[in-house]
């Protein structure tokens, strides 16, 4: 495969099981992504950071309000991340979309022993959150969701290494212009 493209597994292999389930992230192993995207948030019931994606229609920042997460969440039984990051290859690499991005989920997931923060991607929103992110550990990983592709330029002046592009957005002039500041697109 070409440096240049990589595979990434959103939700895992959501396209033969449901998306953000223990079936689908194990079934993407098997193909060696070179990241699966999860989509995490903290289960009301335990506290414990776990892969979700909330039903319903995002706001524009790609995020979900605490009412419509709690509703649905109260109702399942969902894999905590720290068994489902046990249950795949050592090697794997993770890209961590929190779905209620709080500096609290950030802590419960870069504090925690038994997640291993050096492989991990932390997806974020805005520059906001990744300061919050970088204070609690200043190694992190982060790729930029931003909804604007032009915001690209503060995201890199700032830190960060990987820009995410919505399909919407791509275009050889645009990958171009992010490549060309530093980044890698995604």
């Amino acid at each position: 495969m070409s440096e240049r493209v990589k595979l990434i597994a959103h939700g895992g292999y959501s396209a033969r099981y449901p998306e953000n389930t223990v079936d689908s992230y194990i079934a993407a192993s098997q193909f060696s992504p070179f990241a699966i995207e999860m989509d995490v948030v903290i289960g009301p019931k335990s506290g414990d950071l776990v892969c979700y994606h909330p039903k319903g229609k995002s706001n524009d920042q790609g995020t979900f309000d605490q009412s419509t997460v709690h509703s649905q969440l109260n109702s399942e039984e969902l894999p905590k991340l720290t068994e489902v990051l046990r249950m795949l290859p050592e090697d794997q690499r993770f890209v961590i979309d929190f779905k209620q991005p709080t500096e609290k989920a950030f802590r419960l997931l870069l504090e925690n022993p038994h997640i291993p923060v050096d492989r991990l991607v932390v997806g974020v929103r805005n520059l906001v959150d990744m300061v919050k992110i970088l204070q609690i550990d200043p190694n992190t990983q982060v790729l930029a969701l931003f909804a604007n592709p032009n915001d690209h330029q503060e995201f890199q002046k700032s830190g960060g290494k990987y820009f995410r592009l919505c399909e919407k957005d791509v275009t050889q002039e645009q990958i171009d212009k992010i490549h060309n500041s530093g980044l890698e697109v995604w």
